[in-house]
C-alpha cells in the first residue's frame, strides 16, 4: 500500500501541475497560494510561488515573492487549477 501512494504521489506532484495552498486561518481571510511544482524528490515539494493572495502580495514586508522557489512537505499541498 505504501509504495502505491507514494507512487501516486509522485503522479501528482509531477513538474509543472500547478498546486495550492490555502494560507492562514481561513480562505476568506487570507487566501490562496498559488505554484507550479518544480521539483518533487518523494519528500519535499519544491513550488515556485505564481500566484499570491492580494494583501501578501502588496505587502513590502511578505515573506514570500511571486517567482520565489519554497520547498515544503507536499500534505501542505494540493493540485487544483
Amino acid at each position: 500500500r505504501r509504495e502505491l501512494a507514494r507512487a501516486a504521489q509522485v503522479e501528482a506532484f509531477k513538474p509543472g501541475v500547478t498546486v495550492c495552498w490555502v494560507s492562514g486561518a481561513s480562505k476568506a481571510t487570507v487566501g490562496l497560494v498559488k505554484g507550479t511544482v518544480d521539483a518533487f524528490d518523494g519528500a519535499l515539494l519544491h513550488v515556485k510561488l505564481v500566484e499570491l493572495p492580494a494583501a501578501l502580495a502588496q505587502s513590502q514586508q511578505a515573506a514570500l515573492k511571486v517567482g520565489q522557489i519554497v520547498t515544503d512537505e507536499p500534505v501542505n499541498w494540493t493540485p487544483c487549477a
